[in-house]
């Protein structure tokens, strides 16, 4: 039987790798831990392969799994999901090679879909996934503007600025 404690790096790096919005990296780590187990579990070494090269697939595989069954407030189709993804990744692309905002129609042309399934990509897209309960800050508040706002003084003169 094969230890799992030596790839608990590769699994909180593999969790970092898939950091994104709001979801708290430990939430990611023992998804990406939960992962590690099962591919201790289903790996078969009379197959020749190295544990990491199995290990590796079956934790993103969790990791991918978990954003898509618990990312989305309101259930929308795993079709639409990707869509709205590759039309995102396509928009990013876009404007960032030219330098302005690519319109529906020419996203739908580069992806091959219609503009009507680019529109509504969009929309499933601009709902981010949002959790129902989510754990309060310290303070009973999110952490904004207003928090950098108020302790920019202290910051600087902990730091020896003048006022």
């Amino acid at each position: 039987m094969r230890s799992s404690r030596p790839y608990l790096p590769l699994a909180r790096s593999l969790a970092r790798r898939y950091r994104r919005g709001i979801e708290p990296l430990e939430d990611l780590e023992q998804v990406a831990c939960l992962g590690l187990v099962k591919a201790v579990e289903g790996f078969d070494p009379s197959r020749g392969t190295v544990f990491s090269s199995f290990a590796v697939p079956t934790m993103t595989g969790a990791l991918k799994r978990h954003f898509r069954d618990c990312g989305w407030s309101v259930r929308v189709p795993r079709d639409l999901q990707e869509l709205a993804m590759r039309v995102q990744r396509i928009h990013d692309d876009v404007s960032a090679a030219t330098g302005a905002i690519p319109t529906a129609a020419a996203i739908a042309k580069q992806a091959s879909i219609g503009v009507e399934e680019v529109l509504e990509a969009r929309v499933a897209y601009q709902a981010p996934p949002r959790r129902l309960a989510r754990p309060a800050s310290p303070l009973g508040r999110r952490r904004g503007a207003g928090f950098a706002t108020r302790h920019a003084g202290r910051r600087g003169r902990r730091a020896g600025a003048s006022l």
